[in-house]
């Protein structure tokens, strides 16, 4: 009887220290897999935001270097940008013709006193007849040319002003019944684009 007795306390004591070992095993091992999968959750998120992060680094980048303009290209640009303008006037102030090429646009206007001005012509040079010019105008002696030429020996009603633009280059300059060989060997380029019936023969043949 006591063994029996001694027997069933044993067992109810293996028992129940079986089953605190068990408690005490679930509640150590469960936290450690919920704490690793939260960790695991946190980096694919992290790891998904960075991606998506450098993704919008790399978008902006590239809209950056697509919509910038190279400096180098910029000022190639600039130093080859050119325009002509040669404005005729009447008695001193009136003007009576305009012609006006910058780049490869070029346009003759004529003036009246009550009405705007009427278009002669516009055009686009073609690419012979830009290149053309060009070559002409890169060797243009702006920098040698003074800022007025006047024929104090004659009188007349029109004079000629010039506004000229190479790259970074400008000048302007007066003519009055003055030939300079430049500025009339430039005169008859502009005038050329122009119809036979409409141009202003300011210098003679």
């Amino acid at each position: 009887m006591m063994k029996n007795l001694i027997f069933v306390i044993t067992l109810i004591v293996s028992i129940s220290i079986y089953a605190q070992n068990e408690s005490e095993n679930t509640n150590v091992l469960i936290p450690v897999a919920d704490s690793q999968g939260k960790k695991d959750n946190n980096e694919k998120i992290l790891s998904i935001s960075d991606k998506q992060e450098n993704q919008h680094k790399i978008k902006n980048t590239a809209m950056k270097t697509k919509n910038s303009v190279n400096p180098i290209q910029k000022t190639q640009a600039e130093n080859n940008a050119y325009s002509v303008i040669i404005d005729i006037f009447r008695k001193g102030k009136y003007k009576k013709y305009s012609y006006r090429l910058v780049n490869t646009n070029f346009e003759a206007l004529m003036f009246t006193l009550n009405n705007d001005p009427k278009v002669i012509i516009c055009k686009n040079l073609s690419p012979s007849e830009a290149l053309e010019f060009e070559e002409f105008l890169y060797s243009f002696p702006l920098d040698t040319l003074e800022d007025e030429y006047i024929n104090k020996d004659v009188r007349g009603e029109y004079h000629l002003e010039y506004h000229i633009k190479i790259g970074e280059k400008h000048k302007s300059i007066y003519v009055y019944f003055q030939q300079q060989k430049d500025l009339v060997a430039l005169y008859k380029r502009l005038s050329q684009f122009i119809p036979v019936d409409a141009k202003f023969l300011y210098y003679r043949p």
